[in-house]
Parts: C-alpha cells; sequence; structure tokens
C-alpha cells in the first residue's frame, strides 16, 4: 500500500533517530502485533509517522523520520515501513520489529515510490535525472538502476510482480521492465486513433491485475491497457483534467473524477467506456468504495466534506460534512470504517460507512496529515 501528496518539497534532512514511542508507556515496535490492525497516518509538518490502532481508534505509537514523509509505504511482509525525502535525496527504512534503523542515500530525487507484491523490492523514480531504481529492503541498497525512459513517473507492478510498468511522464507511452533483471524489455505507445497521446500523469489497475490504465492530465484522456497482451485496447475522453483513477474492488469500474465540470466518471472494464457521469464535487482528494463497490465516498478538499455515491442506482444519496479540509482516505474492517487525514484541524477523520456519518476524531497524528495508509485498507491512497 502506498501514500503520496501531490505538492511540492517538504522539509530538510536531520539526524535520523528510528524506534516507536507510544502515546502510553513500554509501546514499541515490538508490540504492535499484526500490521493489519494499524493505521499509519503521514503529516506534511511532522518528522514522523502516527500508528492509529483500528481496533480502538487511538493513536498508539510513532515512528520519527528524518523529515516529513514526501511518500511512504508499509510492507507486511518485511514488517518494515519506508519513507521518501525528496529534498535530502534519502529514503528512511524502519524495522517495525525494533531492530535498528536503516538508511539509504540516493543520487537522485526520489518523486516516486512503489512496493511489489512481494512486499521486499521497491521501486524509485527520479522524473529529472531519468533514472527508475529497483531496491531490496532486506539488503537496504540498490540492486538495479534503469536509464532510458525520457522522464520517468508514476509506478506500477504487475499482478505477479515481475514486470514493472512505468509511466513516461513527457510523451505518451509505458515502459516495460523486467524487475528481475532490471532491465527495459518493451513499451507500449499510447494513441488516440492515429494521434500519439500525451505525458502520463499516473498509471491505476484493476485489483485483479487483468487491465491497466494510463491518465493523461488536462485533455481528460484515460488509456486502456491490456495488462496480459500488453497493447492499449481503447481511449476514453473525459471531461478532464484526468489526474486520478480509483479502482472498484471487483474490478467492473474505475472511477475517475473531472474537475472542470465536477463529476465522476464511470469507466467500465466490460465495454472499455463511459457507463456513466455521476455529480462530482470540486478538488477531489480520494475517492472510497463501501462493501460490494456499491457505495462511493468521494472526497472534497475545497467544500470540506464527503459526497456519498449510490453507484448501483447511479446517483448521490447524501453528503457527510467534515470538520476541515480532507486529503486522503482509507476503509478498514471490510469496509465499515473510513479512516480521513484532516489537515486544516490535524485530526483524522472516523465515518461509519454503513451509516454515512462522522463518529469520531482522532487527535495527536501530526501536524497536517495528509496522507492514511495501511497493510489491511480497502482502497488505493495518492
Amino acid at each position: 500500500m502506498r501514500a503520496r501528496p501531490r505538492y511540492g518539497r517538504l522539509g530538510v534532512c536531520v539526524a535520523l533517530a528510528v524506534s516507536l514511542f507510544g502515546c502510553s508507556p513500554a509501546a514499541t515496535a515490538a508490540s504492535l502485533g499484526a500490521l493489519d490492525d494499524y493505521v499509519f497516518v503521514a503529516s506534511r509538518g511532522s518528522s514522523a509517522i502516527a500508528v492509529v490502532d483500528a481496533t480502538v481508534d487511538e493513536v498508539v505509537a510513532s515512528v520519527p523520520l528524518a523529515a516529513p514523509a514526501d511518500q511512504y509505504v508499509v510492507s507486511e511482509e518485511a514488517r518494515s515501513l519506508v519513507a521518501s525525502h525528496r529534498q535530502a535525496r534519502l529514503l528512511s527504512l524502519v524495522d517495525l520489529d525494533g531492530r535498528g534503523p536503516r538508511t539509504l542515500g540516493l543520487d537522485f530525487d526520489p518523486e516516486q515510490i512503489e512496493l511489489a507484491p512481494d512486499g521486499r523490492t521497491l521501486v524509485i523514480s527520479g522524473g529529472e535525472q531519468g533514472i527508475v531504481a529497483i531496491a531490496s529492503l532486506p539488503a537496504g541498497r540498490i540492486v538495479h538502476r534503469i536509464r532510458g525512459i525520457a522522464r520517468p513517473g508514476d509506478l506500477m507492478f504487475g499482478r505477479d510482480g515481475l514486470t514493472l510498468f512505468v509511466a513516461d511522464q513527457k510523451v505518451g507511452r509505458i515502459v516495460l521492465v523486467d524487475v528481475a533483471a532490471g532491465t527495459i524489455e518493451g513499451q507500449i505507445e499510447l494513441r488516440n486513433g492515429t494521434a500519439p497521446l500525451p505525458g502520463i500523469v499516473e498509471l491505476t489497475r484493476t485489483s485483479g491485475g487483468l487491465m491497466g490504465f494510463a491518465l493523461h492530465g488536462p485533455g481528460g484522456e484515460v488509456s486502456v491497457i491490456d495488462l496480459g497482451s500488453r497493447a492499449q485496447i481503447a481511449t476514453v475522453e473525459l471531461p478532464g483534467p484526468a489526474i486520478k483513477g480509483f479502482p472498484t474492488a471487483s474490478s467492473q469500474h474505475v472511477l475517475v473524477p473531472s474537475e472542470r465540470d465536477r463529476t465522476v466518471s464511470l469507466i467500465s472494464t466490460w465495454s472499455f467506456r463511459e457507463s456513466a457521469r455521476l455529480p462530482g464535487a470540486a478538488s477531489v482528494s480520494g475517492i472510497n468504495l463501501w462493501m460490494f463497490d456499491s457505495l462511493a465516498f468521494v472526497l472534497s478538499r475545497d467544500q470540506d466534506k464527503a459526497l456519498v455515491l449510490d453507484l448501483e442506482r447511479r446517483r448521490q444519496v447524501g453528503e457527510i460534512p467534515l470538520p476541515s479540509r480532507p486529503e486522503t482516505g482509507i476503509s478498514m474492517e471490510a469496509g465499515r470504517k473510513l479512516y480521513v487525514a484532516l489537515s486544516g484541524s490535524d485530526r483524522l477523520a472516523v465515518i461509519d460507512m454503513a451509516a454515512r456519518k462522522l463518529v469520531k476524531t482522532i487527535e495527536g497524528v501530526g501536524e497536517g496529515p495528509w496522507g492514511v495508509s495501511s497493510v489491511g485498507a480497502l482502497s488505493y491512497c495518492h
């Protein structure tokens, strides 16, 4: 599971001291237990990741970092947390069992990070320097460096983790990387008819891993890719800009918010077309799905609310006012609870998804929280 903000560089590198200090005595890294019981919260103004126990909805520990995290991932297999610090050209590698911290210095700006399905391989892209690096978390080092991509951006693994799909931000193409060998094995050129498409803002795929989607930004184009045959099969034109895509757990649709007309489009994975366009909101920071993909909770950063859409009846069925600006969210406990970072009030909101209401806010999660992540989450967090 990854979490990443869409804003500029944060913080400066300071001495790294990594351990877990609980909000109550004796809270240590080794005391965390199963990681899928916890929500990890990153903040813009805090050089730490807050750890929330989802069974009691309280902050129980903190993971200090070298600087505020630009992005971070949590690995259940390696029981570790990795945070990137772009300005410092550094990764913090935190052992959640308390066996000691590590850092990994880089010679490029880590713009994007992505964890492989094996939970032990991390990929980092440095678009400005044209580098994609593959790192081993157990070894704590870079094992491969790939060049030859005009401006590498978003990263996406195939279902088996053997192939890495790298978005080119400069031109409309996806570069295929053999993860084990660390070599480029091909590319997918993206077109709308005969016209080449612009660079790619984001990659996402269905939960089953059969289909991928490349979002091209301002024009509103979305390329549909068969990940098995590694070929583009359709282009969907939306109002735009097409910046973020949110696949449903059932792999039936991908939801794409459009700022231009404040709508949410449903792209069908059966017809490869826009099957519906529903009411949306301004400055959508995230979309989270409830059980069986029946409801979508659309978070509006500018309007301080969560819009509730019924995906079966294709209409809006409510909205949930929030105390301040929402950033990203994740759903836990089989979709019963939705946790939303509230950057304007330094709190974490807890929404009962069945009742469609705010039931609690959690304090002590840091200054300006922007990201929430967990290995047990049911949503894709940006």
